[in-house]
């Protein structure tokens, strides 16, 4: 009997894959592709000591779900998980016993299966990220900036009672006055911000134009927005 060990090792790496994405399904945990992806790679890594020595191999496969679920999901409730893990796998080795699926048709539904699950996972990324973009209208110098602004759930900083949004550092103005010069303690260090006042702020939520009293402050936020709104303008009832 031939065994293509490239098959073996592809098999194994996608069902570890899928037992993972099942098990964070379950218990309607957010699942971490590159989390899956290592822990699948391991597996893989430890299906080789079945070259080296059976005895080892048997060791690996029967404490290996411990170390793998560990890594793909984490160590909250552990110990059902790892059940979980070792009960998929008995199901698996029963159906593809029963219905005696060759490993090349098992490695083709692998692949799909995989990349369904990867798709999908992009997609409510995608959809998570939508949901925290919100356009807004800031005007300062006479001119309207039309921006599209993410939440900063993390951003509470407030001066005077008015919440203070990050802005874009390529829309800074030498010609701005400076209305207060702030503190804040990061991680590391405190870092001074300087704070103006907008002519106007608008928020546009569910279809409607709301306008907000806020202080902005700039900021190199990279390319992919053009401000990061505080969450006191939606705790506040905006």
């Amino acid at each position: 009997m031939k065994i293509y060990l490239d098959l073996v090792f592809l098999v194994n790496f996608g069902i570890n894959f899928i037992f993972i994405y099942i098990i964070q399904l379950i218990f309607l945990e957010r699942f971490n592709i590159w989390r899956a992806l290592l822990s699948s790679v391991i597996a893989t890594l430890l299906l080789i000591s079945f070259l080296l020595d059976y005895a080892f191999f048997m060791i690996f496969k029967i404490c290996g779900g411990f170390i793998l679920v560990l890594i793909g999901i984490g160590a909250k409730k552990l110990a059902i998980k790892i059940s979980l893990f070792y009960l998929l796998e008995l199901s698996l080795t029963g159906i593809v016993a029963s219905f005696k699926i060759t490993g090349l048709y098992l490695l083709i539904a692998i692949v799909i299966v995989i990349l369904l699950i990867i798709i999908q996972s992009f997609k409510k990324e995608s959809i998570f990220l939508n949901k925290l973009k919100y356009n807004v209208s800031v005007t300062f110098l006479g001119k309207s900036h039309n921006l599209c602004g993410f939440l900063d759930t993390g951003n509470l900083i407030t001066v005077d009672n008015m919440p203070v949004i990050f802005i874009n550092q390529k829309y800074y103005k030498d010609e701005l006055k400076i209305y207060k010069i702030i503190s804040v303690k990061t991680i590391n260090n405190e870092k001074e911000i300087i704070c103006y006042t907008p002519d106007s702020f608008y928020l546009y939520k569910d279809n409607k134009k709301i306008i907000k009293k806020v202080l902005i402050a700039f900021a190199d936020l990279g390319n992919e927005f053009d401000c990061l709104l505080n969450y006191n303008l939606f705790y506040e009832g905006g």
